[in-house]
């Protein structure tokens, strides 16, 4: 850019300045806080906390976006399995003799319990009291002598007999009966 003759005064005016000057004390800050106060400027607090506020906001979305496509796209699931009753009755199976042999049929039953429950199978179970009484007609037979049962969730007839063979009530030769649950 070429100089013109009537700029030779501003540029003698200029050039008479100081170079750099330092601002006075504390205008920065105060300038600071006004656009702080105008809500022009972010402290330096919030300007940490905003990445890590878009951070969580981020992730919350995701995870509603994985909840949402999860359900939308999840597979036609099959039916729930059936539910099987096992009905222990005492059958040919002899009281335990002392306490220690009652003790080692509640350790079998609670053993064989928490396997079918580990593997997702068992659904409820009781040991049922003593007293019975039997409602209907005058001449019906004596009750028979039910002690507990079972419901099982499997997929068959055949699967809920296998888990009852397998049950310790039926190796010491008490009986157990096998019944579907009709669901309404």
């Amino acid at each position: 850019m070429k100089e013109r003759e009537d700029d030779a005064p501003l540029l003698a005016a200029l050039s008479a300045l100081p170079r750099e000057e330092a601002p006075p004390a504390g205008l920065e800050e105060r300038v600071l806080d006004a656009l702080r106060a105008e809500g022009l400027v972010r402290s330096r607090a919030a300007r940490r906390a905003l990445p890590a506020f878009l951070a969580l906001a981020a992730a919350l979305i995701l995870f509603a976006a994985g909840l949402f496509v999860g359900r939308w796209q999840r597979p036609a699931q099959s039916s729930p399995p059936s539910r099987y009753v096992l009905l222990l009755y005492r059958g040919e199976m002899k009281p335990p003799a002392s306490a220690e042999e009652e003790a080692v049929f509640v350790r079998e039953y609670t053993n064989w319990m928490r396997q079918q429950a580990a593997s997702g199978l068992l659904v409820d179970g009781e040991k049922l009291g003593d007293a019975s009484r039997l409602v209907g007609p005058t001449e019906a037979p004596d009750a028979p002598d039910l002690l507990g049962y079972f419901i099982v969730g499997v997929s068959t007839f055949d699967e809920a007999e296998a888990i009852a063979r397998a049950h310790p009530h039926a190796r010491h030769g008490g009986l157990v009966v096998v019944k579907e649950i009709v669901s309404r």
